[in-house]
C-alpha cells in the first residue's frame, strides 16, 4: 500500500478523534506516549500565554512609524550579556549612519550612489543631502 492510500480515512478518524479534545489535551496525550507534539498557538494565544508573561519574554518597544508594538524577547538570557533589544528600524533609517560612519562614504558618493538608484529608500532623499 502506498503512504497516501488511505489519506481521506486517516483524516476522517483523525479529525472525530481530535475533535472531542482542546489542543492541550491532545498535546498532552501524544506525549505521554512518545510522540513529539506541540499545539499550534496563534499570535494571541502566544500574547496570553502564562509562562511567557511571567518570564517577561515579550517586549512593548517604541517604534518610530508605529508606535508601541510587542516584540517578541531573546529565547534565552545571559547573565553576563546586555540586553539591548530596540525596534525593528524603518526602511533605510541607518543608511546615512552605514555609509558615512562604517562604510565612510563621502557625500559625493553618497549623492552618486542617490542618482544611481543604489540608495533608494524615501528615508534617505531628505536626510542625505543634495542630489547633483
Amino acid at each position: 500500500m502506498g503512504r497516501k492510500e488511505n489519506e481521506d480515512e486517516l483524516e476522517q478518524l483523525v479529525s472525530a478523534w481530535t475533535s472531542t479534545h482542546t489542543a492541550e489535551e491532545v498535546e498532552v496525550m501524544m506525549q505521554s506516549v512518545g510522540v513529539p507534539a506541540s499545539a499550534a498557538e496563534s499570535n494571541k494565544d502566544l500574547m496570553e500565554d502564562y509562562h511567557l508573561q511571567e518570564r517577561g519574554y515579550f517586549r512593548w518597544l517604541k517604534h518610530k512609524e508605529l508606535g508601541e508594538v510587542p516584540y517578541s524577547g531573546p529565547p534565552f538570557r545571559l547573565s553576563r550579556t546586555p540586553d539591548n533589544q530596540s525596534a525593528a528600524p524603518c526602511m533605510g533609517e541607518h543608511n546615512d549612519h552605514v555609509f558615512r560612519e562604517l562604510l565612510g562614504m563621502s557625500e559625493d558618493d553618497i549623492n552618486q550612489a542617490l542618482v544611481e538608484g543604489g540608495i533608494t529608500t524615501e528615508y534617505d532623499l531628505p536626510k542625505m543631502g543634495k542630489i547633483g
